[in-house]
């Protein structure tokens, strides 16, 4: 039953607004979701509007009108008309396409919370006649598309750290219980061509000795390069900045306060000052912990499980010529003494980086976690951290020397690959071993 005698029909304008396409090619050398060269800019289609015409009685018909959609894109608003109070229902369908954000829905007055790397749903407006203007509502829809093929990763618990028992393993890996909350991570590294198309092409670093081609992983990028990439592309895709320093977000009034108006590459109190706010929804780096969880990858009793494997892909048990990009002539094996192949022995040491997604991805569809370049992390380096840290979403040390860095990288042995490996680095070296991956809190 309406609460009002008369009816209001509803008129939605859908905006859809993909401002970044960057997956461009269609086949994948690791066999997932292509990452992307970030030039791409996607086909449009015009716009689209209704008539708008009165029916006779005050009613009015819906009207449609997007903006900037792609052929093949559907949205719906069902019901068209309501009063007060009513429910209507907006059905979206992006096609062909991943990672689109519903940014806004909603009317003026009345918005809906956003969607986050949505292709399809729906959401539900609950009629308020204060967003009426001369007897029509206007719902708007604002859907962008992301640079960044993610991953949801579930919320849960897992044995952080490496068991006494495992082969090479050192000291600063105390086993403990960890519970995180849920995330969604890139599939892939950072490449060169997202990097290039946030940071603007003066920024290339890469040479041909360490891998170079927009598929290839962005390299020589230091911790608070990692930060700035992280803010800027959030601002890109309209999302809420995660970093501020001094209370600012916007990294060009970082670089502008700094003392030769650069990013550094010197030791830098006010840089080591910032501030991370995981409740935006913006890109950033991943926590060690949010890291070492995602490494692991999916398996039986992950909450209790203490004699965890060293690897999140394949067995989990070694590390030889074929399942990453490392130092092949220092493979690694769970048992030492354990007899070898000589066809895992034989491979050739690329020194340097590959395309991204060139070897098998974890079960949660991740891609060179071990291996290709080192992995910055947010967390300060500390070696006793495990034994005090939290068990609710850590986020490290407040003050250190070091950032973490994880994963391994093309020059590194076999064993620093291992998921509970804890590297560290100073955060203002550039170094072509060195890259990073993203992610957004959920």
């Amino acid at each position: 039953m309406y609460k009002t005698k008369r009816k209001v029909f509803i008129a939605a304008v859908i905006l859809l607004l993909p401002l970044m396409v960057f997956f461009g090619c269609k086949n994948d050398p690791g066999g997932g979701v292509n990452p992307g060269n970030g030039n791409e800019t996607g086909n449009k289609t015009g716009s689209e509007t209704g008539n708008g015409s009165e029916t006779g009685d005050g009613a009015y018909t819906i009207v449609i009108n997007r903006s900037g959609n792609e052929s093949g894109d559907t949205v719906t608003v069902s019901p068209a008309a309501g009063g007060e109070g009513d429910k209507v229902t907006l059905t979206f369908n992006v096609a062909n396409k991943a990672n689109y954000n519903l940014l806004e829905f909603g009317g003026v007055n009345s918005p809906v919370s956003p969607v986050n790397s949505a292709v399809s749903g729906t959401r539900t407006y609950t009629i308020n006649t204060a967003d009426a203007s001369n007897g029509v509502i206007t719902i708007t829809a604002v859907f962008i598309h992301t640079i960044i093929d993610t991953a949801r990763i579930p919320a849960g618990t897992f044995i952080m750290g490496s068991p006494r028992s495992e082969m090479n393993s050192y000291d600063d890996e105390t086993q403990h219980s960890v519970t995180l909350s849920g995330f969604s991570m890139g599939k892939y590294e950072v490449t060169q061509g997202q990097w290039i198309a946030v940071m603007g092409a003066g920024e290339d670093r890469s040479s041909n000795a360490s891998g170079k081609g927009s598929k290839y992983p962005a390299y020589y990028v230091n911790w608070y390069d990692a930060i700035v990439f992280c803010n800027k592309l959030s601002i890109k895709e309209k999302l809420d900045p995660v970093y501020s320093i001094n209370g600012i977000t916007d990294p060009a009034v970082w670089i502008t306060n700094t003392f030769d108006e650069r990013i550094p590459t010197g030791p830098n109190a006010v840089w080591n000052s910032v501030v991370m706010d995981r409740n935006k929804n913006g890109y950033r780096l991943p926590t060690e912990a949010e890291w070492e969880y995602a490494c692991r990858g999916s398996y039986i009793n992950k909450a209790t499980e203490t004699y965890t494997l060293p690897f999140g892909i394949v067995d989990g048990r070694i590390m030889v010529n074929g399942r990453a990009n490392f130092d092949v002539s220092y493979p690694y094996y769970e048992i030492i003494g354990e007899e070898e192949d000589e066809d895992d022995m034989s491979g050739i040491y690329l020194n340097k980086s590959t395309e991204v997604g060139s070897y098998a991805a974890n079960n949660y569809g991740l891609y060179d976690m071990h291996g290709n370049v080192w992995e910055w992390c947010w967390d300060w380096y500390d070696k006793n951290y495990y034994s005090n840290s939290p068990a609710n979403d850590p986020t490290g040390p407040v003050t250190g020397s070091n950032r973490v860095e994880r994963g391994g990288g093309w020059a590194t042995q076999g064993h620093k690959l291992r998921s509970a490996y804890r590297g560290a680095y100073d955060p203002y070296k550039r170094d072509s071993r060195i890259g990073f991956r993203l992610v957004r809190s959920n």
